[in-house]
């Protein structure tokens, strides 16, 4: 195994021996929930959720209806991914109770693995809409909660601390997002999102030190993008 997958199996390992009711769960749950967030958010505002829809093997087809109004409406985005996120932390805890959670032999990290079941919840909510049929409300109050606190760590989030600085990004991300390629708007989405150099090369499958070139030459070739401030320096 590679050394990600040994530091993966020792840490279900402790959340297994806690019952995922102990200091590492709730240490891990919040890092897990706000990954999700980040990642499946980002592609749901870049049009490209459709893309991660696939690798889940799941047949479903998103409408251009479904991708546009993810894209374009901040509280439907938010209602989405709220509940999809919520739901798939409780199926986490409870299928590694179970004995049936993550398993290194799986061949993904953790953070892929409970990204993949999020979008998974996804379609899973799309499809209630499209049935017109009311939410289960199976996911728990802990889980709500990590997805609340979740939110305010969203680059484009009404509830982060500083509504001006807020304002000022999401007019300059959104006029200007896309402009640039599909990998670069990945980048210039993460960085903003404070995610490292390893989380964005994950996502779009080059090294973490090209990730940090390629995003010095976009922070010198575009001033709208210097203008971003501290953020993924």
């Amino acid at each position: 195994m590679t050394e990600q997958s040994d530091g993966d199996a020792e840490l279900y390992r402790h959340l297994c021996e806690e019952k995922f009711n102990g200091p590492v769960w709730k240490a891990i749950a919040p890092i897990l929930t706000r990954y999700a967030m980040q990642v499946i958010g980002s592609a749901m505002c870049l049009r490209q959720i459709d893309e991660m829809m696939k690798t889940t093997r799941v047949p479903f087809t998103p409408t251009t209806h479904e991708l546009m109004r993810l894209a374009t409406d901040g509280q439907y985005r938010t209602d989405v991914l709220g509940y999809a996120v919520a739901k798939q932390l409780a199926r986490f805890r409870l299928a590694g109770l179970d004995g049936k959670g993550w398993s290194p032999e799986g061949g993904a990290s953790i953070k892929t693995y409970f990204v993949n079941g999020c979008v998974i919840r996804v379609i899973d909510e799309l499809k209630k809409q499209r049935e017109d049929k009311d939410h289960d409300g199976v996911a728990d109050a802990e889980a709500r909660e990590q997805v609340r606190l979740a939110a305010c760590h969203d680059p484009l989030s009404q509830d982060s601390v500083d509504p001006a600085a807020v304002a000022i990004r999401r007019s300059i991300i959104k006029e200007q997002l896309n402009t640039l390629i599909s990998a670069d708007q990945v980048i210039v989405w993460g960085k903003a999102s404070h995610w490292s150099a390893a989380e964005i090369a994950e996502h779009i499958g080059i090294t973490p030190a090209a990730v940090n070139r390629r995003w010095a030459k976009l922070k010198a070739e575009h001033d709208w993008i210097s203008r971003l401030g501290g953020e993924g320096q």
